[in-house]
């Protein structure tokens, strides 16, 4: 699971009206079946067939930045530096941009909640975007191996 702690400008009501304010809060995002199955009905295409294409992409661009080398766990803020053009590849940000809201989850009653109200918030929060990144994406990887390595 992957816990962000992100801050956001929002409009709140005041005694004198409405001012903006900076509010912080803690998303959390899992990658789950639910959230396979959320991405495959969003997207209406195979999950690990988009997955295989950015991860491929990903891990060509590690290869030929730090050689055979280097993995996802122990990168320094430079060498996230020498990734960041991966941020602007389309394929790439086109699988994130429609994975983040797959991946969100909230905690009702005890339980974590992934559905269509739960992407919906996501996808229409103020904060998203603070979430399109090189250290979050990168997490967003080692999530997803994680969750691939255990279902082998």
């Amino acid at each position: 699971m992957i816990k962000e702690k992100i801050s956001y400008m929002d409009v709140v009501r005041t005694e004198e009206g409405f001012e903006e304010k900076e509010k912080e809060s803690t998303v959390r995002f899992l990658f789950s079946v639910s959230a396979l199955k959320l991405y495959e009905q969003k997207t209406g295409r195979k999950f690990f067939k988009d997955y295989g294409k950015a991860s491929s992409l990903l891990f060509s661009h590690i290869i030929s930045n730090f050689g055979n080398k280097k993995n996802l766990n122990n990168l320094n803020q430079n060498e996230m530096l020498k990734l960041a053009p991966l941020l602007v590849d389309p394929q790439i940000n086109e699988f994130l941009f429609e994975l983040i809201p797959c991946l969100y989850v909230k905690i009702f009653d005890g339980k974590y909640v992934q559905n269509e109200e739960t992407y919906d918030e996501c996808e229409n929060s103020i904060w998203m975007m603070e979430l399109i990144n090189m250290p979050f994406f990168v997490e967003v990887f080692k999530e997803l191996s994680v969750f691939k390595s255990k279902k082998k």
